[in-house]
């Protein structure tokens, strides 16, 4: 039992005196990178197209008569 609780002290004490501040450098470096720059923040925007009441009405009404001919009347074709 007491090589079980100094292997646990041990394993503790190394992870909070090398791997936490390690692991701490990093996120550091990775927040201040580029990549995950705030600077340019207002130029990321996507578009989205909500329904609207009328779009809502337009969808139920051709479903409760049968037709589904039409092409979803909020749903976009996206290309990625």
């Amino acid at each position: 039992m007491d090589d079980y609780s100094t292997k646990i002290k041990i394993s503790a004490e190394n992870l909070i005196r090398v791997i936490f501040p390690e692991k701490a450098l990093e996120l550091d470096t990775l927040v201040s990178s580029p990549v995950l720059s705030f600077n340019e923040v207002s130029k990321v925007r996507a578009e989205i197209r909500l329904p609207t009441v009328d779009d809502l009405i337009f969808y139920s009404n051709n479903i409760a008569s049968g037709d589904v001919s039409f092409i979803y009347p909020f749903q976009q074709q996206r290309n990625y």
